[in-house]
Parts: structure tokens; sequence; C-alpha cells
């Protein structure tokens, strides 16, 4: 189990190595925000794409769990905000905490570590992927717009529609309800930018941390992690008790998950704390090897 976790961690790590490199010969600072601008404006959406609009479903699958995980999800993310607000978190630090505790890495760390530890829950995971997009690039990223223009207007809603990952959301969605089907070549056109967002990323992440090593205050770092790597989980593992299906179980993992890269991308358009993202990027991956064993333990797989 540890050595599944420790290879699949191992491939991000030597690529964010590659950034660092690149940076000490020939990289400049101003990479950082074209990579991340080529990831938001062209990968990522080509991922929400293939996350959303082409998981396949079986009909064996206890659709139950989808609603539970959408009320915990969106449970959790407005004890977030209204914790960093009764605290009197600035938006940046609210936002922060919003997006980096929720959206775990659950795609290129849940997905092979899952379906290689449970046979047959590509679907499940897949499932389990547009549930978290969806909200991501819906309820988070309009609190994100709304910190950035200050008010609610009809500028708001043009931005918040007019962004590439809430169509590339709606695009999804329409293509799963009326189950169209992508010709072949944009099928691959799709999955040969998506295969390339977590690269990109992961490469501008490592120009970053060879630009300047992030400070941050423990008090919030450590919090973050504590928030992200043990209470989610918990709460998601407490459910599982009340509803232990094998589906929900998957929840409870994808919940241990570490941060996601996508905060940092974000990190460059709205109002969030980069350094911070970056620090508990690095450090809820390292402690993952930990904690993530622990919950697999707990749900008996």
């Amino acid at each position: 189990m540890f050595i599944l976790i420790f290879n699949s961690l191992i491939p991000l790590i030597l690529i964010t190595l590659v950034g660092v490199f690149l940076k000490i010969f020939v990289a400049k600072d101003s990479w950082v925000d074209t990579l991340n601008s080529v990831a938001l404006y062209a990968l990522f959406p080509a991922l929400i794409l293939r996350g959303i609009g082409l998981i396949k479903l079986n009909n064996s699958i206890d659709f139950g769990f989808i609603g539970i995980n959408f009320a915990l999800l969106i449970l959790i993310i407005a004890m977030l905000f209204i914790g960093a607000k009764l605290f009197k978190l600035n938006n940046r630090l609210t936002n922060t905490y919003v997006a980096t505790v929720f959206f775990a890495n659950i795609g290129y760390l849940g997905y092979p570590i899952i379906t290689s530890l449970i046979a047959g829950s590509e679907a499940i995971v897949s499932i389990h992927i547009a549930i978290y997009t969806t909200l991501l690039f819906s309820i988070v990223l309009a609190i994100l717009e709304y910190s950035k223009e200050g008010r609610l207007d009809k500028k708001l809603i043009f931005n918040i529609f007019k962004n590439p990952l809430i169509l590339s959301v709606i695009i999804s969605l329409i293509l799963v309800v009326f189950k169209i089907r992508l010709p072949f070549v944009l099928n691959k056109a799709i999955d040969t930018l998506a295969n390339s967002a977590t690269p990109t990323v992961l490469i501008a992440l490592g120009i970053f941390l060879a630009t300047k090593i992030p400070k941050v205050k423990k008090v919030h770092l450590i919090t973050l992690i504590t928030l992200k790597l043990i209470i989610m989980p918990l709460i998601f593992l407490l459910v599982y008790y009340i509803y232990p299906t094998n589906e929900f179980a998957i929840s409870v993992l994808e919940s241990a998950m570490p941060v996601a890269l996508t905060p940092f991308v974000l990190s460059k358009f709205y109002p969030l704390d980069s350094n911070l993202i970056v620090a508990s990027i690095v450090i809820s991956t390292i402690l993952s090897l930990i904690t993530l064993p622990l919950f697999i333990i707990s749900i008996s797989i």
C-alpha cells in the first residue's frame, strides 16, 4: 500500500524538479504566469470535458452516494467560508482555505491509487472527479469572482458564465444529459490536452519553488493541512460508518487526498495566497504518505 502511494507521488516530484532545473538554466519568472494561463484557458477545460462529459456509468452503481457527496462538500465549503469570516480572515486567506481544503488531488493521485486498490472502480472514481470539478468551477469559482469584483452585479454574473472553466462544466453536463458522443478525433485532442495539464502546472510549480521558498505563517499552514488531511476525511469517514457502501468508501479516500494543483493556477487570477498554497501542496503531499494509508485501513480495503 505504501509503495503504491509512494510510486504515484514520485513522478509528480520528478516533473516538479524539471521546473526547478529549468529555472536554474533557462526559465524566467514570467514562465509561471504563462504556463498557468495555458493551463487555465486550454488544459483545464479539456480536463473538465474528459472528467465530466466522458465518464462511463455502470447500471449496477448505487447513485445515492452522489447526493450525499454533493451535500457534504457544499456543507464543507460553507463551513470553511463562515469559519474564515468568524475568525475575521481577509478575502485572500478565506479564498485559500475554501479552495485548498475542499479540492483535493482527486485526479492525478486519487485516480491511480484508488483504481489500483479497488478493482473495477474506474467509473466511481470518474464520478467523484466530476462532482468535485463541478462544485469547484461553480460555487467556489463564484466565491472567487465575487471577492475579486467586490460586488454582485450583471458584470460579475457575466464574468462567471464567460469563464472557460464554467463553460466547460456546462458543456460537459450537456454531453452527459443528452448522451452526446464527440467524434474520435475531437476526443483524442481533448485527451492530449487533458494529459498535459498536470505536467504543465507541476513545471510552473517547480519554477515558482526555485524562484523563492514560500514564507507563510505556520499557524495557517498547520491549520490548513490539518483540515485537509485529517478533519475533512474524518467527516467523510463518520458518514461512511452510517452509509457503508463501496461507492462511499471511495468518497472517504478521495477526501483524504492532499492539496491539488488547481488552486495554485487559480492564485494567478484570483485573490488567493499563492505562497500558502504552494507550501500546503508540498507538505500535504509528503504527509499523505502517512495519513492516506490510515484512512485506507479504516475502511477495510
